[in-house]
């Protein structure tokens, strides 16, 4: 049944896997350091915020990143083709 279907190439969305686990890791970070500036009654600038959104965001998309060249490195997939 399988000889008759075409081969299909299967999308990789390694490129989305980082981003996605660096907003999972940055949002939490973000809302601490709000919460943290309204209960201590500072007061945030727009500069000081976006520096600390993107440092956070690098230091997150590295680590996503790190263990995407991990998983890479020994040979693990996502979704093993069962077929094979």
């Amino acid at each position: 049944m399988n000889a008759d279907r075409p081969p299909t190439r299967r999308i990789s969305l390694d490129w989305l896997r980082a981003p996605l686990l660096g907003c999972v890791v940055v949002a939490p970070l973000v809302l601490l350091a709000v919460l943290l500036r309204w209960w201590l009654d500072w007061q945030i600038s727009a500069v000081q915020l976006a520096l600390g959104l993107t440092v956070a965001y690098a230091v997150a998309w590295r680590i996503a990143q790190s263990r995407i060249d991990r998983d890479e490195r020994f040979g693990r997939e996502e979704d093993p083709d069962p077929d094979s």
